[in-house]
């Protein structure tokens, strides 16, 4: 590369990284301060903020939590009714990783406090039983997961040694 090139592909970058720079100021002069809670969004972005936000005013303000709380409750029932209508697929699937949520919170309080563990899972026989299935499911696929893994090694192995499987059997020499 010349140094014409190099020379222009830098003002370029450093151009690029500036225009950047002043497009997030920008943005950031333009935001409000917001005191209402931040918008959720599909991605995920921004959790740890909309959390200290609601812990902030369930300690601040006790009652405009419940409030908000219950509103948040309400659309959530409404929206599931809608899914459990229009949408069987979507509703299921998010039972499904509710389920599966709720699941792993008691895995961390089985590692966490033993005996608080076996205290819910006394009180609850239902969800007793489904920890069961799901710690049998999991020993099934490390089993699994196990022998797909002998047997690929097993199969390199022979590979490598060049012997094939033949449908017929052994192959007897003619004399």
């Amino acid at each position: 590369m010349n140094p014409f090139k190099r020379k222009a592909f830098v003002g370029l970058a450093v151009l690029i990284f500036m225009m950047g720079m002043a497009a997030l100021k920008a943005r950031a002069e333009e935001a409000p301060a917001s005191t209402t809670s931040p918008a959720p969004s599909d991605s995920g972005e921004g959790f740890r903020d909309r959390l200290a936000y609601w812990k902030k005013l369930k300690q601040e303000n006790p009652d405009e939590f419940k409030r908000l709380a219950e509103g948040r409750k309400t659309e959530m029932k409404q929206r599931l009714q809608e899914w459990k209508a229009k949408n069987p697929e979507k509703f299921e699937e998010f039972k499904r990783r509710r389920q599966q949520h709720r699941l792993g919170k008691l895995g961390r309080l089985e590692k966490e406090n033993p005996q608080k563990f076996q205290e819910f899972l006394q009180k609850h026989p239902r969800l007793t039983e489904r920890w069961k299935d799901r710690q049998q499911t999991r020993r099934e696929n490390i089993r699994d997961r196990r022998e797909d893994y002998r047997d690929r090694r097993e199969d390199f192995r022979d590979a490598r040694r060049g012997y094939r499987p033949r449908p017929w059997g052994r192959m007897k020499r003619s004399q």
